[in-house]
């Protein structure tokens, strides 16, 4: 079973718990937040531009061809942007030309290749610009392609990742083809300060949603999906492993995030 390999690095990553990119459901469609409000290892790693060396640039292009094949989606465009120190920027991912599907990324100093400027707006506060997603896994494969691309600059960040454990054949419009099936895991820094049981009973109550926190935990529908854990240094973290749903997992990760976000 084919499954995604990033490529090889050696370099030590700053690790940010504080300033990371969110799935969200925006009616719907599917959204990422990416917007921070205070000063962070990210922003300050960004402040002249995300242009990273052309060796780099080609690693990234095999990680990204990989993501592509692990998300099927053939169709996928990767857009750069070119500064005056010979280095590259990451300035869009198009996945689904047909349907218009896009996401622009914050580059800084470096000039915009295409013509709309559709990142001119975009800034080290607000990185990322995604339009058009209504399936939540191409959002996935966005992720991990900001997941993998920082990583070259650096810097590392909780998010949600996925891996394959089969596949199955659908029917498309009269054809059938096979789709790979994925479970999801995640982890997050835990907040001391943060009252989690009072933010997701209110969060429960606002959505609708069966979701509650226990002691050790968080249960959604009866069930315990992410549990409350301790690293060898006695940091709690939240850590969610090998969910089946990824609309749960998005939903978890969106609600434990807003600790972290104060």
């Amino acid at each position: 079973m084919e499954q995604f390999e990033p490529t090889e690095r050696t370099e030590t990553l700053l690790y940010e718990g504080h300033d990371f990119p969110v799935i969200k459901q925006i009616g719907k469609n599917i959204g990422i937040d990416w917007l921070t409000l205070n000063q962070s290892n990210i922003t300050e790693r960004i402040e002249e531009g995300t242009g990273i060396s052309e060796d780099d640039a080609c690693r990234f292009k095999a990680d990204f061809r990989n993501l592509k094949r692990k998300y099927q989606l053939g169709s996928c465009r990767i857009l750069w942007s070119e500064g005056s120190d010979g280095k590259a920027a990451l300035e869009g991912i198009i996945s689904n030309p047909c349907e218009a599907s896009w996401m622009w990324l914050y580059t800084g100093e470096y000039d915009q290749s295409n013509c709309n400027k559709r990142n001119q707006y975009l800034t080290k506060w607000e990185k990322v610009s995604l339009n058009n997603i209504a399936n939540p896994l191409d959002a996935m494969f966005y992720i991990e392609c900001l997941a993998e691309y920082y990583k070259y600059l650096g810097i590392s960040f909780p998010h949600i990742s996925s891996h394959i454990v089969g596949s199955k054949d659908i029917t498309i419009c009269g054809r059938s083809r096979s789709s790979n099936i994925f479970r999801f895991s995640f982890e997050l820094p835990f907040n001391d300060n943060f009252d989690y049981q009072k933010h997701i009973r209110n969060f429960a109550r606002e959505k609708r949603i069966p979701v509650r926190a226990g002691k050790n935990g968080i249960f959604f529908k009866s069930k315990k999906l992410v549990l409350l854990k301790e690293n060898s240094f006695c940091e709690k973290y939240w850590e969610a492993k090998d969910l089946e749903s990824l609309s749960a997992s998005i939903l978890l990760f969106d609600v434990l995030s807003k600790a972290m976000k104060k």
